[in-house]
């Protein structure tokens, strides 16, 4: 789940505006910008030190979808290097979710030490897109990757907005969920960067971007921007594209070093290999000398020159909040590569759905993961009439027929039966089901649902493939006890806590905020009658709420929104 944040609800709506781009001529270090909270745009190296002093910090990043083709192509990458201090290299990863998403694989390089981060989950944001569209895409795609990659939300820090289109609500949202950085804005020379071999650190949105934007970005105080920094080509002109390296191999490799030994020999800011490796489209499929020429150039920097640094953008930032030279690197925590040890194939899950298929180590998601299902689960619908046929089968067993009937007007979206036997019976065969089995005082209860490559059940069908084989030929101690066709229904949050503060307000708060949440409250402890607070009937983007109850024994649940 998400971490708790304190922020403020800004009671004026977010204003996007477009335009022409904003200069910032204007951009000034106010005295009150102290590291580590407050690091002001600048092209000096931070802390004070010297450029020749300074650690070459290098990154390369992966936008879009990580398939388990683009795994094993980077994994050609990144076990072929190794940093100063003997660890492997780190990469940073900006994850979208499409059809060809495997968490599986994400699973894997969060293991090896590489960062994942946000790219929204459709990919589809754009300069106009509204605040709660963009909160649903960023914490929806930090939930689902948390999840099913079991990776700790709080790991998650990172956003880069799809087609580097970002606008006033990416970076409120960003803010306001505790995300360490955006890296969104293209850095070419103007403004405070004066050419290749002098362009700006990373900074902090306390007072603006201090780079060229489209549309106007208000401030963000502690909010990282890491520039996508522009490549060159030997002339230094920057190149047209902010994004992958040029399509023919020996203007790539001969922008790659012109670029690196600009900053190398220059102020030092930190370079950037930014990719794209999704499909047969992008850089480094649609070019069969791309890996080879990446595992060139970063061999290059490493055998020629000292103090080369190949981190994530996480690393970066952290650097930035607290700088060091490049002696003290070789013991700096955040350039330190931690690794996990990656569960085995056996925990792997194969969750099947009509329009996509997740494979994880976690449990399967109630839908596939989109906007609109990452906050839902099963609900009970009232229909649905359930078959059940006992008859003996070999070897001294019988067999349980299920028959189950959607007879509503609407998608059933799973179901679920209970089944009670004595204790002690095994099931001994099974086909279309997953079954459960709890032994309670007197009956063993099994819980038997479809399969994960089930459709849902429509309207009007009825599925019969469904049986379970179970030892025994007694047939009078099979009693069906319950049966249910389920729902998606919006996911009640929950409750992290309740308490009242010195001026005798309650105050409650819960997890997850993508979506709106109506406060309901009861005045007697049995809570048979809910009411919904008049103040609290659609609060968006929030994880906190005070109100003053005068009722004693007041309770308080919380109902997601659809």
């Amino acid at each position: 789940m998400l971490k708790r944040m304190n922020f403020c609800i800004a009671s004026a709506g977010i204003v996007l505006v477009t335009g022409v781009f904003r200069v910032r001529a204007d951009y000034e270090c106010p005295p009150s910008c102290l590291a580590p909270d407050c690091v002001c745009a600048q092209t000096a190296p931070p802390g004070g030190f010297a450029a020749r002093d300074m650690p070459q910090i290098m990154l390369l990043t992966f936008d879009d979808s990580v398939s388990t083709d683009v795994y094993q192509q980077v994994r050609q990458i990144f076990t072929n290097h190794v940093n100063p201090n003997g660890q492997p290299v780190k990469g940073s990863f900006f994850v979208s979710l499409d059809a060809v998403v495997d968490y599986r694989s994400i699973q894997k390089l969060h293991a090896q030490g590489h960062e994942i981060a946000v790219h929204t989950m459709t990919h589809s944001t754009t300069t106009n897109t509204t605040l709660k569209v963009f909160r649903e895409e960023i914490v929806g795609c930090r939930r689902t990757l948390s999840e099913l990659a079991q990776i700790p939300p709080e790991e998650i820090a990172g956003f880069r907005a799809p087609y580097l289109m970002y606008n006033e609500a990416s970076f409120h949202v960003l803010q306001e969920q505790g995300f360490a950085y955006d890296a969104s804005i293209i850095e070419r020379p103007g403004l405070l960067s004066s050419g290749p071999s002098s362009l700006i650190w990373p900074y902090t949105l306390d007072n603006g971007p201090a780079q060229s934007v489209q549309p106007a970005i208000s401030h963000y105080p502690g909010l990282f921007e890491i520039p996508v920094w522009s490549l060159f080509d030997t002339n230094g002109i920057v190149l047209p594209d902010a994004m992958d390296p040029p399509d023919e191999y020996e203007a790539c490799m001969q922008s790659l070093k012109y670029t690196f030994l600009q900053r190398y020999t220059g102020n030092r800011a930190p370079m950037g290999l930014f990719l794209h490796a999704q499909n047969t489209n992008q850089w480094l499929q649609r070019n069969p000398w791309a890996v080879d020429a990446i595992n060139e150039f970063m061999e290059w920097t490493a055998t020629n020159y000292e103090y080369v640094w190949w981190v994530s953008v996480g690393d970066l930032a952290a650097f930035m909040r607290n700088p060091t030279n490049a002696a003290g690197c070789l013991s700096y925590a955040p350039f330190q590569t931690v690794t996990h040890a990656i569960p085995p194939d056996e925990d792997v899950t194969r969750c099947v759905y009509t329009n996509g298929l997740v494979s994880t180590c976690a449990d399967c998601p109630p839908a596939y993961p989109s906007p609109g299902t990452v906050y839902v689960d099963f609900g009970v619908m009232t229909g649905g009439v359930l078959g059940v046929q006992v008859s003996t089968a070999e070897y001294a067993r019988i067999r349980v027929d299920l028959m189950v009937s959607n007879n509503l007007a609407v998608d059933a979206a799973s179901w679920h039966v209970v089944i009670h036997t004595r204790t002690n019976r095994q099931v001994v065969g099974k086909y279309g089901g997953l079954y459960t089995i709890r032994q309670l005082s007197d009956v063993q209860e099994i819980v038997i649902e479809p399969a994960l490559w089930m459709r849902p059940l429509y309207s009007g069908e009825n599925e019969t493939n469904v049986y379970f084989v179970l030892d025994g030929l007694e047939t009078n101690d099979v009693q069906c006890f319950s049966f249910s066709l389920l729902q998606l229904v919006p996911q009640r949050p929950r409750i992290l806590g309740a308490a009242c503060n010195d001026a005798g307000e309650v105050v409650l708060s819960w997890d997850d905020s993508a979506y709106g949440y109506a406060i309901e409250s009861s005045d007697n402890l049995s809570a048979q009658n809910w009411a919904t607070n008049s103040q609290a009937e659609a609060l968006f983007g929030t994880r906190t709420w005070t109100t003053r109850q005068e009722e004693a024994w007041q309770v308080f649940r919380m109902n997601a929104l659809p």
